[in-house]
């Protein structure tokens, strides 16, 4: 008969650092989130073509290239991008800095998802509602964003926030989770009108709130609702 080797029960982990667990409950709340996250792009070669008078030519982002027209006449050529680029749907729109690329999501039954993250897990997200006044929906919505971590141990401390943007003021809530040297802020806000709306979240934890700042600030002093 083998002998039975006892083995040491896992140690409990930390939820995952999103704070957006699979739960059925929210699963089209949060949909998409992870997936839509946004990683600064790289660029490396020749990725684009240029065409002049119908001849193609490689030509790199920043990296000048000298083509030679049939006539014999040479061309310096440098592909610029701009530092902020736009992001327009027909509810809202937002500037951000053209490291980051927001991806947009059909979440179904009316409702759109645009998603802005950093590699840090700092982001953005933007649910459009065509069906549905979301306000609703907010108390639900952090709920589900830190229920792992509240079940896990973390402090809880959540607020009423509001906010103006434009000549709209959004009004929502704001939690904050911490346990030993980790602390996450989640706000949540809403936009309603009769049958419709904008459901805006925003997330950040403590240790990169200074270094990924410029996306946040950005998002709100640029965002315009229509």
């Amino acid at each position: 008969m083998k002998a039975c080797r006892e083995t040491a029960a896992p140690k409990p982990r930390s939820p995952n650092r999103l704070g957006t667990p699979p739960l059925p409950a929210a699963a089209m709340l949060l949909a998409g989130l992870l997936s839509g996250a946004a990683v600064p792009q790289a660029v490396a070669g020749e990725g684009y073509k240029l065409q002049i008078n119908g001849a193609e030519h490689p030509i790199g982002l920043d990296a000048p290239k000298e083509i030679v027209l049939p006539d014999g006449t040479k061309l310096e050529i440098v592909l610029t991008q701009d530092e902020y680029a736009d992001y327009t749907t027909e509810n809202f729109s937002f500037s951000y800095k053209n490291i980051y690329k927001p991806s947009r999501s059909d979440l179904g039954s009316g409702i759109f998802q645009t998603a802005i993250l950093t590699p840090h897990g700092t982001g953005v997200m933007v649910q459009e509602y065509n069906d549905l006044n979301p306000s609703l929906l907010v108390g639900i919505m952090i709920k589900e964003l830190t229920k792992e971590e509240v079940d896990y141990g973390y402090d809880y401390q959540e607020r009423e926030v509001s906010r103006k943007v434009g000549d709209k003021v959004i009004e929502g809530r704001e939690a904050i989770t911490r346990y030993q040297d980790e602390s996450w802020n989640r706000t949540v806000y809403a936009y309603g009108e009769r049958d419709s709306g904008l459901l805006i979240v925003t997330f950040v934890e403590k240790d990169y709130a200074e270094t990924d700042a410029a996306l946040l600030e950005d998002f709100w002093r640029t965002l315009e609702i229509y």
